[in-house]
């Protein structure tokens, strides 16, 4: 499952929301990386339940590195 937002067609706050939904569902499964620049979305992706956030400008070592934090959590728990 993958959910890839842009900010000029959402913005970050439905992306929240929908993360948030995702994991009253149960999915654990679901891993989730949220990306934003805009103030308070750290807190908010955290909170609703994304496995890390990468803020914007996004390096992509940066990218990397956390791509393979979530992969490694996928491995550690399946």
């Amino acid at each position: 499952v993958r959910l890839i937002t842009d900010k000029n067609l959402i913005s970050w706050w439905i992306v929240w929301q929908a993360v948030a939904k995702i994991r009253a569902i149960g999915a654990t499964e679901v891993k989730i990386i949220g990306v934003s620049a805009d103030f308070g979305a750290r807190e908010a992706f955290m909170q609703a339940g994304a496995d890390v956030f990468v803020p914007k400008p996004v390096k992509l070592e940066t990218l990397q590195s956390m791509l393979e934090v979530v992969i490694s959590k996928k491995n550690m728990s399946g």
